[in-house]
């Protein structure tokens, strides 16, 4: 994908300790790397974390809770995407257990007195920055499903569960007007986006612009020498070369185009710029004309495009999303 090429690009724009065979670590250095990833790409793209170093992201001392959240969220892991399952682990293991800890070092189960309750909760309420007032919603539904989700589990299977059942600190009352207080956060949502509506053509206009002039700018700085200027809709830039692009060439790699703006003395990496504003265009495009959520594009692969033949033997292609949400 264009994404992976321009982390390669990344490496080889900055490769200046490079000596060795292309997509390595440094050569310079007097051993080889033993352990990690063997190519800068593969240390940039960490990819989707496991339950397990979901909840140890946040430190938890007691071993048996660390250990509950995860065959919590092991057990849960099926039913959600990976972004509600990130959220899901924060809320649980760092804004419920680990402020509990901080609150009560020795609390030994989940059996919350309402003295400490209430403590967390005026803690929990406040954002970290101390700054207003934190969402508190989605943080006490996730602590109340957790307590209920442990009641029901455990009658089917005790063994695994029942030693961590306790009464749940969370309160109908509190979790009671939800519905509404969501509906008037969706109601605030959908005014900002028709306050907005009007500005999508512009946002469309200047996206496309910038695309087809570094796409432009790349196809002709691509053929440039070092020191060679080019012209482009009335802005000039000279092509830059250096020693870094002379030993990727001579490796076998492709030199970045690198060129600067003789207007505003401004360097430019035209392969990397270039990428960038294709997928900036490209996640608007499907974000408009698809109507999915930025968490449901984000889960969009190759293999989310089927093609659909009609009766009349018309082949099109189909967009398949996987669902971030219940409520649609």
């Amino acid at each position: 994908m264009r994404g992976s090429a321009a982390v390669k690009d990344w490496f080889w724009g900055h490769a200046e300790l490079a000596a060795g065979s292309p997509g390595t670590w440094p050569g310079r250095c007097s051993t080889r790397w033993t352990h990690g990833p063997a190519t800068l790409k593969a240390a940039l793209l960490n990819g989707r974390l496991t339950v397990e170093e979901l909840v140890n992201r946040y430190k938890i001392r007691n071993g048996g809770v660390r250990h509950l959240l995860i065959a919590y969220l092991e057990r849960r892991k099926p039913e959600l995407d990976y972004s509600t399952l990130d959220n899901l682990s924060r809320h649980l293991a760092s804004n419920f257990w680990a402020t509990i800890e901080q609150l009560a070092p020795s609390q030994p189960d989940l059996r919350i007195d309402g003295e400490l309750y209430q403590r967390w909760r005026d803690r929990v309420a406040v954002r970290a920055d101390g700054k207003g007032q934190r969402d508190f919603d989605p943080i006490l539904r996730a602590v109340r499903a957790f307590y209920a989700d442990l009641q029901a589990w455990a009658a089917a299977e005790p063994e695994q569960w029942a030693i961590w059942v306790a009464p749940c600190p969370v309160s109908d009352a509190e979790v009671r007007g939800y519905g509404i207080r969501k509906r008037r956060v969706k109601e605030r949502m959908d005014d900002r986006t028709r306050q907005r509506q009007p500005l999508l053509n512009t946002l469309l206009e200047h996206l496309e612009n910038r695309y087809g002039h570094l796409r432009d700018l790349l196809a002709q700085a691509a053929d440039a020498t070092g020191g060679q200027t080019v012209t482009l809709e009335g802005r000039t830039y000279r092509r830059l070369w250096s020693r870094v692009d002379e030993r990727r060439v001579r490796l076998g790699g492709l030199a970045n185009v690198r060129v600067r703006d003789l207007e505003s003395s401004k360097h430019i990496n035209v392969t990397h710029a270039e990428d960038a504003a294709f997928w900036e265009w490209a996640i608007v495009e499907v974000l408009r004309h698809s109507g999915v959520r930025i968490e449901e594009a984000l889960e969009l692969t190759h293999l989310s495009i089927r093609q659909y033949q009609r009766p009349n033997g018309e082949v099109i292609a189909l967009l398949v999303v996987a669902p971030s949400k219940s409520d649609r």
